[in-house]
């Protein structure tokens, strides 16, 4: 359309259409506008037609894509979930999980001014603790010894159960029901007629010679009668009594005396409660319940025990903080970003109309990049959890430089239509591109094994995207709608930055020696740059569960924190723990294979043997027939002079005198006291019956 001479004559400029001035380019030798430009005219046309329409159904679509994210979007706290579960290691944890659980302990940590006190308070944690069987299981704060009682012969080794079945053989006639063999007389006269013949044809070399079971019968015999002779009998004692029979082997006889043990560290003064937590399926709440509602159970302990301090520590424990911890810092980072933008767009476009129209659209796409980290991820870890903040930093750029590019239009002379479509025409293709790149580069981040950046990568590439489609789809719209109106015809005048700027454009050689000194005296430090591979300081500060962590590392070798090595043989676990504990970077290594008996293979048969033979003992066995007392010295004298005839055979010797003594001091009444007295070891002493099912 010419100028009318009206605009001749008065001298104003009035600026051609779109249209008129891509053909007047055409004419004059320009380049057309790329089949995306025109895209983008082809859809401001839209925009300026139905407004409306076009801010509606994406405002329809941001609210059914935040109430499907808020109902389906989850968290995983766990540091497994940013591994790769194809990698090797991955591959190990997950075999060891299915085996074990891949639950980690909660741990309640008790420091008392005493054992006493600290003890005290760790039964009554368990005690609370145990009333909430919905929220905590496998509550633990003492380990029961008393149980492997019963699997006592596996601890033993193979030459000692070996020793055991032969002693079963010489004793069968005994096991078979004849008690009375065992009376003192038939007793002391066979070990004396086994001490004259010698071994036995075939005997075992490990067999005990008859002398050496000799010598502790009759010790046990004159324990027996002295104690009676002093009128001591009821005052003896469990320790006081001789058995005249083989000794135990050490590891079983160890067994016998295990008990109760507490998790107890330092002494006695720090103590731990092991406990499961109840995690609830889906969303942000993890293990949130139960760890709010083990703290008021702890506080409530605390208020019982002034003498002792009691917190709250454990990976589950940590793991919940920082899911806390994360998703607040999301929200406050989140808000805090968008007023910050929002703050610097007013300033730099002059005006607070058009900062909040770019700010009001980027929430439309937020929305969107959160439906598809829903539908693309369905959950967020602690490191993707951050996106929002990269979209809000990145995404903004794009409503930034499309009203920029509006503005200038409108000071340049152009109305609202003429400028949404010269913008979309002219930077919408660079806006696109730019986002482009921006998401491949995130993009290609997925293709990584480390899966917490993958996903990083996977839902912001998508986000950036659905950001800059709002901008550029939504935001012209938007415009349209507000600038057209007869309350919004100003169009603001932005801060005058580049008038700052015009001094270091003046002085180009000095701004870039000025950079290049710059990053020089920065790179100087990169030699003091370092790895920290603790994840301890990952966490904000303040935190109990932290800082109790802490606190344990420095003051004590218990930990939450641990690495694992599964191997496939006893052999090489433990020649793996001998190479770890050489490491100067290890400084502890437990393994169970110490804990379990070995050798089953040999053992199994033994142990079901010796089982088969004392299956028929009765539970109370009959009382042992007494010796007649004339009889008796007899053999006791025969005895002590076979015994003083062999080597070594003094002690034995004087043993049996000294027995005979004791029995000519007392009466028959006595003596017969005295006798009985050896049949009570065997009620007393019952037989622990194997187990091996």
């Amino acid at each position: 359309m010419p100028d009318t001479p009206a605009d001749r004559t008065t001298g104003s400029r009035r600026a051609p259409s779109p249209a008129r001035r891509l053909g007047s380019e055409q004419q004059k030798g320009g380049h057309p506008p790329s089949l995306l430009g025109r895209l983008m005219v082809a859809w401001a046309h839209q925009c300026l037609t139905r407004p409306w329409t076009i801010v509606t159904v994406a405002v329809l679509a941001a609210v059914v894509s935040g109430l499907w994210t808020a109902g389906s979007l989850g968290y995983k706290v766990s540091r497994v979930d940013l591994l790769d579960p194809d990698s090797e290691y991955n591959k190990l944890w997950i075999e060891y999980i299915r085996e074990f659980g891949e639950d980690d302990d909660a741990v309640v940590v008790v420091e008392g001014t005493t054992r006493a006190a600290t003890v005290a308070a760790l039964e009554d944690v368990s005690r609370q603790l145990a009333q909430q069987s919905d929220l905590f299981h496998s509550i633990l704060h003492e380990v029961d010894l008393t149980q492997i009682r019963a699997k006592g012969l596996h601890y033993v080794s193979p030459a000692d159960l070996a020793a055991i079945n032969r002693f079963l053989n010489r004793t069968e006639p005994v096991l078979a029901g004849g008690w009375p063999q065992l009376k003192v007389g038939t007793m002391v006269g066979g070990l004396a007629a086994a001490m004259v013949s010698g071994p036995p044809a075939g005997g075992s070399q490990q067999d005990e010679p008859a002398l050496k079971t000799l010598e502790r019968y009759s010790e046990s015999l004159l324990a027996s009668l002295e104690a009676v002779d002093r009128g001591r009998l009821g005052e003896l004692q469990p320790g006081d009594y001789v058995s005249p029979w083989p000794g135990m082997p050490g590891s079983l006889s160890t067994l016998r005396d295990l008990s109760s043990q507490y998790l107890l560290a330092k002494e006695g003064t720090l103590g731990f409660v092991l406990l499961r937590l109840t995690k609830e399926e889906g969303g942000f709440a993890g293990a949130s319940k139960a760890t709010d509602t083990l703290r008021q159970q702890i506080a409530l302990v605390s208020d019982r025990h002034a003498d002792a301090e009691i917190g709250l520590t454990g990976l589950p424990v940590m793991e919940d903080d920082e899911m806390r911890s994360s998703k607040q810092s999301m929200i406050w980072a989140s808000g805090l970003s968008l007023v910050a933008v929002a703050v610097v767009i007013v300033a730099g476009f002059g005006g607070i109309r058009h900062a909040l129209m770019a700010n009001g659209v980027l929430m439309i796409g937020m929305a969107w990049a959160f439906a598809w980290a829903t539908g693309s991820v369905g959950h967020l870890n602690i490191l993707s959890v951050t996106f929002a903040v990269t979209m809000i930093g990145v995404g903004i750029d794009y409503g930034t430089y499309y009203i920029g590019r509006y503005l200038a239009m409108r000071r340049n002379g152009l109305d609202c239509e003429e400028a949404i479509l010269e913008t979309s025409g002219s930077v919408g293709p660079s806006i696109l591109t730019g986002a482009v790149t921006t998401s491949i580069a995130f993009f290609s981040a997925a293709l990584t094994s480390f899966v917490g950046v993958a996903e990083l990568g996977l839902i912001a590439g998508g986000g950036i995207l659905l950001c800059c489609a709002a901008e550029l789809m939504v935001l012209p719209a938007v415009l349209a709608i507000v600038d057209r109106s007869r309350f919004c015809q100003s169009i603001p005048e932005p801060v005058p930055v580049h008038r700052w700027l015009e001094p270091f454009a003046r002085h180009p050689r000095f701004v870039a020696l000025a950079a290049v000194a710059g990053t020089l005296a920065v790179s100087s430090g990169i030699h003091d740059l370092r790895y920290d591979h603790n994840l301890l300081n990952l966490q904000p500060d303040g935190l109990e569960s932290v800082e109790i962590e802490k606190k344990l590392l420095e003051e004590c070798d218990q930990s939450v924190w641990y690495a694992l090595s599964i191997a496939d043989s006893r052999e090489e676990l433990l020649a793996r723990k001998e190479e770890l504990a050489a490491l100067p970077t290890v400084e502890r290594v437990d393994e169970i294979a110490s804990l379990l008996s070995g050798d089953e293979a040999v053992k199994t048969p033994l142990i079901k043997q010796i089982g088969s033979r004392l299956n028929g003992l009765p539970e109370r066995p009959p009382q042992i027939p007494l010796d007649r007392l004339d009889a008796l010295g007899e053999t006791l004298g025969w005895a002590q002079a076979e015994a003083a005839k062999r080597p070594g055979g003094m002690r034995t010797a004087w043993h049996l005198e000294r027995a005979r003594d004791a029995l000519r001091r007392m009466g028959p009444e006595a003596c017969y006291q005295a006798l009985g007295t050896r049949r009570r070891p065997v009620t007393h002493c019952r037989p622990m019956r194997p187990r091996w099912r």
